[in-house]
């Protein structure tokens, strides 16, 4: 994920469209996730796991439709735990 946030800022014109997403608790960032359409979302290892609801709950929320989701296991599992993400 840092590489894809390294590319973000280096060179923005390589993917015009995208989602950074954030989960804080206390003023800090638990957990964060990027999205490059049409590539799946990607999560970061979340500081707190029950940060994973709130991320899943922005995701849901949002007209964004997901081809599926990366990260470390059981992350992405646990994200589709919360209802429908990827959308057809």
């Amino acid at each position: 994920m840092l590489g894809l946030a390294g590319t973000l800022w280096d060179h923005p014109d390589i993917y015009p469209v995208h989602t950074l997403r954030v989960v804080e608790h206390g003023g800090h960032v638990i957990c964060a996730a990027v999205h490059t359409p049409p590539f799946n979302l990607v999560i970061a290892q979340p500081v707190i796991e029950s940060a994973i609801p709130a991320l899943a709950d922005a995701v849901i929320g949002s007209d964004v439709a997901l081809p599926g989701v990366t990260g470390a296991t059981p992350k992405p599992t646990r994200l589709r735990e919360h209802g429908p993400l990827v959308r057809e």
